[in-house]
């Protein structure tokens, strides 16, 4: 075992990733951001259920204010699991809105831009 480590360990170098190739991936994970569902600058018609949980006075809101504004009410309200920080758990609010008892962090984003965000048309 050990004659065969000494043999691979020539063979064998350390990854060690340069900005170089970071800064590329970056750029590429940026680019698709930009091509997905939400551009962030302009406003998109909120469902019912999402307008009503926010008190908003309109059915317009650009997606990023309407995620800053839930992610606030589970902050206030200490709804984040204390066991797995990945995970939220509703209240009856929260439960009316995304109909579950308890979602992933990332499902909160995926049930916004799927049930309650709609472009114009």
């Amino acid at each position: 075992m050990f004659k065969m480590n000494k043999l691979l360990a020539k063979h064998i170098t350390a990854f060690e990733p340069s900005k170089e190739s970071s800064q590329t991936k970056q750029v590429q994970v940026d680019s698709t951001k930009t091509e997905s569902v939400e551009p962030s600058a302009s406003p998109f018609i909120i469902s019912e259920a999402l307008s009503k949980f926010l008190d908003a006075g309109g059915r317009e809101m650009l997606a990023t204010e309407a995620e800053r504004r839930v992610w606030e009410y589970i902050k206030v309200n200490h709804l984040e699991d204390p066991v797995n920080p990945m995970v939220v758990l509703c209240n009856d609010k929260l439960c009316e809105l995304l109909g579950c008892e308890s979602i992933s962090v990332m499902g909160i984003h995926d049930s916004f831009l799927h049930h309650h965000l709609f472009k114009h048309s």
